[in-house]
């Protein structure tokens, strides 16, 4: 197995999330987390061109919703993943990790400059 297979605990059935494709069920996980993170991501593109900055924390809603103190953004995230996030890091940049929280699979993304987000999973 490499790094981005995660093998379902039997019985686990993990539908594709919001704006995911369909795939193989071995590597559906992943999938929803790497489309969950670029919805993030997008959300906060578009919300720094807005305010000019980065949100100072992100919230998820009851509904999966994810909202920053002004601005609620597009993305919706699956009950069972987790988001971390730091806007404004030491080194200046932004990161942002979308984990499951059975299994602890991850997808983190940071943000340098003007550079866009890049995915280090």
């Amino acid at each position: 197995m490499d790094d981005h297979t995660y093998e379902p605990r039997p019985g686990r059935v993990v539908p594709p999330a919001p704006n995911a494709v369909e795939v193989d069920p071995v590597y559906q996980l992943q999938t929803n987390l790497v489309a969950t993170a670029y919805e993030i991501c997008v959300g906060l593109d578009a919300y720094r061109d807005q305010y000019g900055a980065f949100p100072d924390s992100l919230t998820v809603e009851d509904d999966g919703r994810v909202s920053a103190t002004d601005a609620t953004l597009s993305a919706v995230v699956p009950a069972y993943v987790r988001i971390s996030y730091v806007p404004n890091a030491p080194d200046g940049t932004a990161y942002l990790t979308v984990a499951d929280t059975e299994s602890g699979m991850a997808m983190s993304c940071v943000q340098s400059g003007e550079e866009g987000w890049i995915t280090n999973s």
